[in-house]
């Protein structure tokens, strides 16, 4: 097993944590008699994952934990490029963002033509209500409190704030 370096990810084998404590980060490979030796009758996909000298490129994204063990932490294929040219792995941000207060369910999107991100969010129905009278507003229907602009912009700020806390960079946040 060895960890790949990814740069468009900032993902090396060199990275340290906060602390300067070695924190390798990169695509896992393998190579072994377990792997498999091609993709049956697909050249082109056999080259995509299979390198010139044997290691299998899993597409998932590791850390080696300092006593040994790997982390799977992010996956190289779910990623969109942005306008500015920068990749983008929407897993991360919806695992991120999915924790803020009152979030049930979020799907992030991206487009290579913008520069920004969207999601689409999904509040939980049964803390929707409580949320809502914190921001003044009572007995209003589920459906009606998802297109209040008030309960909108709660949303937006707390998943942004969260992103922050979470060190997302600016291209990450919604």
């Amino acid at each position: 097993m060895k960890l790949e370096d990814i740069p468009d990810m900032d993902y090396t084998h060199n990275d340290k944590d906060e602390n300067g404590v070695s924190n390798p980060r990169g695509e896992v490979c393998l190579r072994g008699p377990c792997n498999f030796n091609w993709y049956y009758r697909d050249e082109e996909k056999t080259r995509e994952t299979i390198d010139s000298d044997g290691w299998l490129h899993t597409g998932d994204v590791g850390r080696l934990l300092p006593n040994g063990a790997l982390k799977i932490i992010d996956r190289k294929k779910n990623l969109f490029k942005m306008a500015q040219g920068e990749y983008v792995a929407p897993e991360k941000i919806e695992n991120i963002n999915g924790r803020a207060k009152g979030v049930a369910e979020i799907f992030v999107e991206g487009r290579g033509t913008e520069s920004f991100l969207v999601a689409v969010v999904v509040p939980n129905p049964e803390l929707l209500p409580s949320i809502a009278e914190e921001i003044g507003i009572k007995n209003v229907a589920y459906e009606e409190l998802c297109q209040n602009k008030e309960v909108i912009k709660y949303f937006l700020e707390n998943i942004r704030a969260l992103g922050k806390t979470e060190k997302l960079t600016n291209l990450e946040l919604i």
